[in-house]
């Protein structure tokens, strides 16, 4: 119990990374994130839509990230964490498989990273949710 109990923390602490990392960075550069929303070859959105999104999203990852922290609200904040990080999958998967062509990653997660690497690198995170919240309804409650 002690062990899963770790596993969980290690999981957690490394979602509440992750998120923090991408919603502050994409608030930092909020103009950029804009652009690349608003130039993605998946939809045409109006520019109101994209600037509402701009906030939206970046907003709700620090929020997911700090409702991790709380003991009590923390399945609900990995089954959006794991809803987050899908979204994003397949983002970057329709990016890269289905868009007429693959604009810049400059804004992504990761700036330095290409799309296939950020879709992997997602997918890990993806992986590390499920098999937190998995962890984490197999523990007994005391």
């Amino acid at each position: 119990m002690v062990k899963k109990q770790a596993i969980i923390r290690i999981g957690v602490s490394l979602l509440v990374l992750l998120l923090m990392y991408v919603g502050i960075s994409q608030l930092l550069v909020r103009q950029d994130f804009y652009r690349n929303l608003l130039n993605s070859p998946l939809w045409d959105m109006t520019a109101t839509w994209v600037a509402t999104l701009s906030w939206i999203i970046p907003l709700l990852e620090i929020s997911v990230a700090l409702l991790l922290v709380w003991p009590r609200l923390q399945k609900i904040a990995l089954y959006m964490s794991i809803a987050i990080l899908g979204g994003y999958v397949i983002y970057s998967g329709s990016i890269l498989y289905i868009a007429p062509y693959i604009p810049c990653s400059c804004g992504g997660m990761f700036k330095f990273l290409s799309w296939q690497q950020q879709l992997g690198l997602s997918i890990v995170f993806l992986v590390i949710a499920i098999g937190t919240l998995y962890l984490s309804n197999t523990l007994k409650k005391i």
